[in-house]
């Protein structure tokens, strides 16, 4: 770990605080780091070591990892300095200057905070007045309408850029560095929004135009991994979901009513009458969620995987479904519900699944080993 994979401002608030706490002499005699030199850090009227903020720093965005010791990084304003990536993060360094037409951290804060206001609505199935709040920003930025609304589709750009749910379809070009950080910081409260599900699926009239191929991955090489590994670390959004039980039931009810209406086009209602919810009626556990019919009446097993993200955002999936899927192989169907607060669409994968998945082991059943 380095600390060009330090991307989060709200660590570096916290370094902040815990050396406001503890007093600047203990806190860098704690974490082993001397006073600055130069590249002071500025925050709020205070003088900061930007190093020793920036090591700490590191240690809260990953616990698992802990904070930097002074002799892993430079402190100095080179790009892989640590004043660099304190300036980067939006914070203030003594000898580095933004441009006027910058945003400043405190005002990307803002925007994303009231932005993500309107995405939790929208995905929660309610209305959202986007000129409204785009004059709230732009009077407590002290900016103007329209840049705020440009903001507004940078964000709505940098959530598209990583398959997140986004409350717009624009793509906007030129975004402030800065920006993606404060969006995608791991630490904000604004993440919460990603966990919203409306309380019921979507309403389907035409099954025209929800099912669409699945996606063809081709799998990344060390280095593309190891970044998409760090987005991962942003926002595990297979954990998410498998943990939103209200968004996997809505789910499974888009794809009950989906069901039910290709069967009724197909000319077949008596057999969309017939289809089975077997996990709201039994409870999880049989490798399936849904047991519907083909149009000759044959029975198909449905599983349901949903998300509010995009079509290439992984999902967890149980060796018992897999078994399943193996010894079912000729009704076994997985749907994956994608977008589905904003634009609800699904693919689907027939039979048998270890071959038509790139499965990584996530989680081990584990008990203390008596040889320990």
């Amino acid at each position: 770990m380095s600390i060009s994979d330090l991307t989060s401002p709200t660590a570096i608030k916290l370094a902040i605080e815990e050396c406001d706490r503890l007093g600047r002499d203990r806190f860098l005699s704690r974490y082993g780091f001397g006073h600055a030199r130069e590249y002071t850090l500025h925050y709020k009227g205070r003088d900061y070591d930007s190093k020793a903020i920036v090591g700490v720093a590191h240690g809260y965005q990953f616990s698992d990892t802990g904070s930097l010791k002074s002799s892993d990084f430079n402190g100095g304003i080179s790009s892989s300095g640590a004043a660099t990536r304190a300036f980067a993060l939006g914070f203030d360094v003594e000898g580095k200057k933004r441009r006027p037409t910058d945003w400043t951290l405190e005002q990307c804060e803002v925007a994303v905070e009231v932005y993500f206001e309107g995405l939790r609505k929208k995905l929660a199935g309610q209305n959202f007045n986007r000129a409204q709040a785009c004059r709230s920003v732009a009077k407590r930025n002290g900016r103007p309408q329209g840049a705020v609304d440009w903001k507004f589709q940078n964000i709505d750009a940098v959530l598209y850029k990583h398959g997140l749910p986004r409350m717009m379809n624009a793509i906007a070009a030129n975004i402030q560095h800065l920006l993606e950080f404060v969006v995608l910081d791991p630490l904000a409260k604004h993440n919460s929004v990603f966990e919203t599900s409306p309380e019921h699926a979507p309403s389907i009239t035409t099954t025209e135009g929800l099912l669409v191929a699945p996606p063809k991955v081709s799998l990344p090489d060390k280095d593309e991994g190891e970044a998409k590994s760090r987005v991962a670390r942003i926002i595990d959004f297979a954990k998410r979901d498998a943990n939103n039980h209200r968004l996997g039931q809505c789910g499974e009810e888009w794809v009950v009513c989906f069901e039910k209406k290709r069967l009724t086009e197909l000319g077949r209602k008596d057999l969309a009458d017939q289809i089975d919810w077997v996990a709201r009626r039994l409870g999880d556990g049989l490798g399936y969620d849904i047991v519907s019919f083909d149009e000759n009446g044959a029975e198909l097993l449905l599983e349901v995987k949903t998300t509010n993200a995009g079509i290439l955002t992984p999902f967890f999936i149980t060796p018992n479904e897999l078994a399943v899927a193996e010894r079912e192989s000729d009704a076994y169907r997985l749907y994956r519900v994608f977008d589905f607060s904003t634009n609800t669409r699904a693919y689907v994968l027939s039979g048998s699944l270890e071959h038509k998945l790139d499965l990584k082991a996530q989680v081990y059943s584990a008990i203390p080993s008596i040889s320990g």
